[in-house]
């Protein structure tokens, strides 16, 4: 019961501070490239005792390794916790059924070891590259956060406009007349 609940905490825990991906590398051996993908599952905070804590919580539970990294100025020192690779899969299996918001992450995670034959000593088809690219790619769109567009209240929105025309009962300023009919 007590695992269960811990595993709960975990999904949730990472839920709000995780990361749950597929890294893309390239390495140059002999003068020929390759190009390799990891599922990463990680959790970075500022250190303090607290986050501390849940970190090593996260191990204990996981494994995985836990990096430390000094920051300069008046910036605060960060504490990461990761699993690459095969302890990735094995804690996306744990977490999948509990996760909210990271739950499809998980799920592509787990379906790239399912379809992906993951063998080190093997040369990879270019068809087995480009199904690994695939689900790579389909974790970045999920996990790009975008670009944040903060917006004034004096500031002129298309909504606002619209808002404002239509508490007054005018047309909106600058709408064709078939718009005006979709508005009211």
């Amino acid at each position: 019961m007590r695992k269960r609940r811990d595993i709960v905490w975990a999904a949730g825990f990472l839920d709000g501070e995780g990361c749950l991906t597929i890294r893309r590398s390239t390495r140059i051996k002999n003068g020929k490239t390759a190009i390799y993908y990891q599922p990463w599952i990680a959790c970075g905070m500022a250190y303090t005792p607290q986050n501390e804590q849940a970190i090593l919580k996260l191990q204990s539970l996981f494994e995985g390794h836990i990096m430390q990294f000094r920051q300069e100025g008046n910036r605060r020192d960060t504490i990461v916790w990761a699993v690459a690779s095969r302890l990735a899969k094995l804690c996306a299996e744990k977490l999948e059924k509990y996760l909210i918001v990271k739950k499809s992450q998980a799920q592509i995670i787990l379906k790239f070891y399912e379809e992906c034959e993951l063998d080190k000593n093997k040369k990879v088809s270019l068809e087995k590259l480009q199904e690994r690219s695939k689900y790579f790619w389909e974790l970045r769109k999920l996990n790009h956060k975008g670009r944040l567009r903060l917006q004034r209240l004096s500031e002129e929105t298309p909504e606002r406009v619209k808002q404002q025309s239509e508490l007054q009962g005018n047309e909106p300023v600058g709408a064709k007349p078939e718009e005006v009919a979709q508005i009211t």
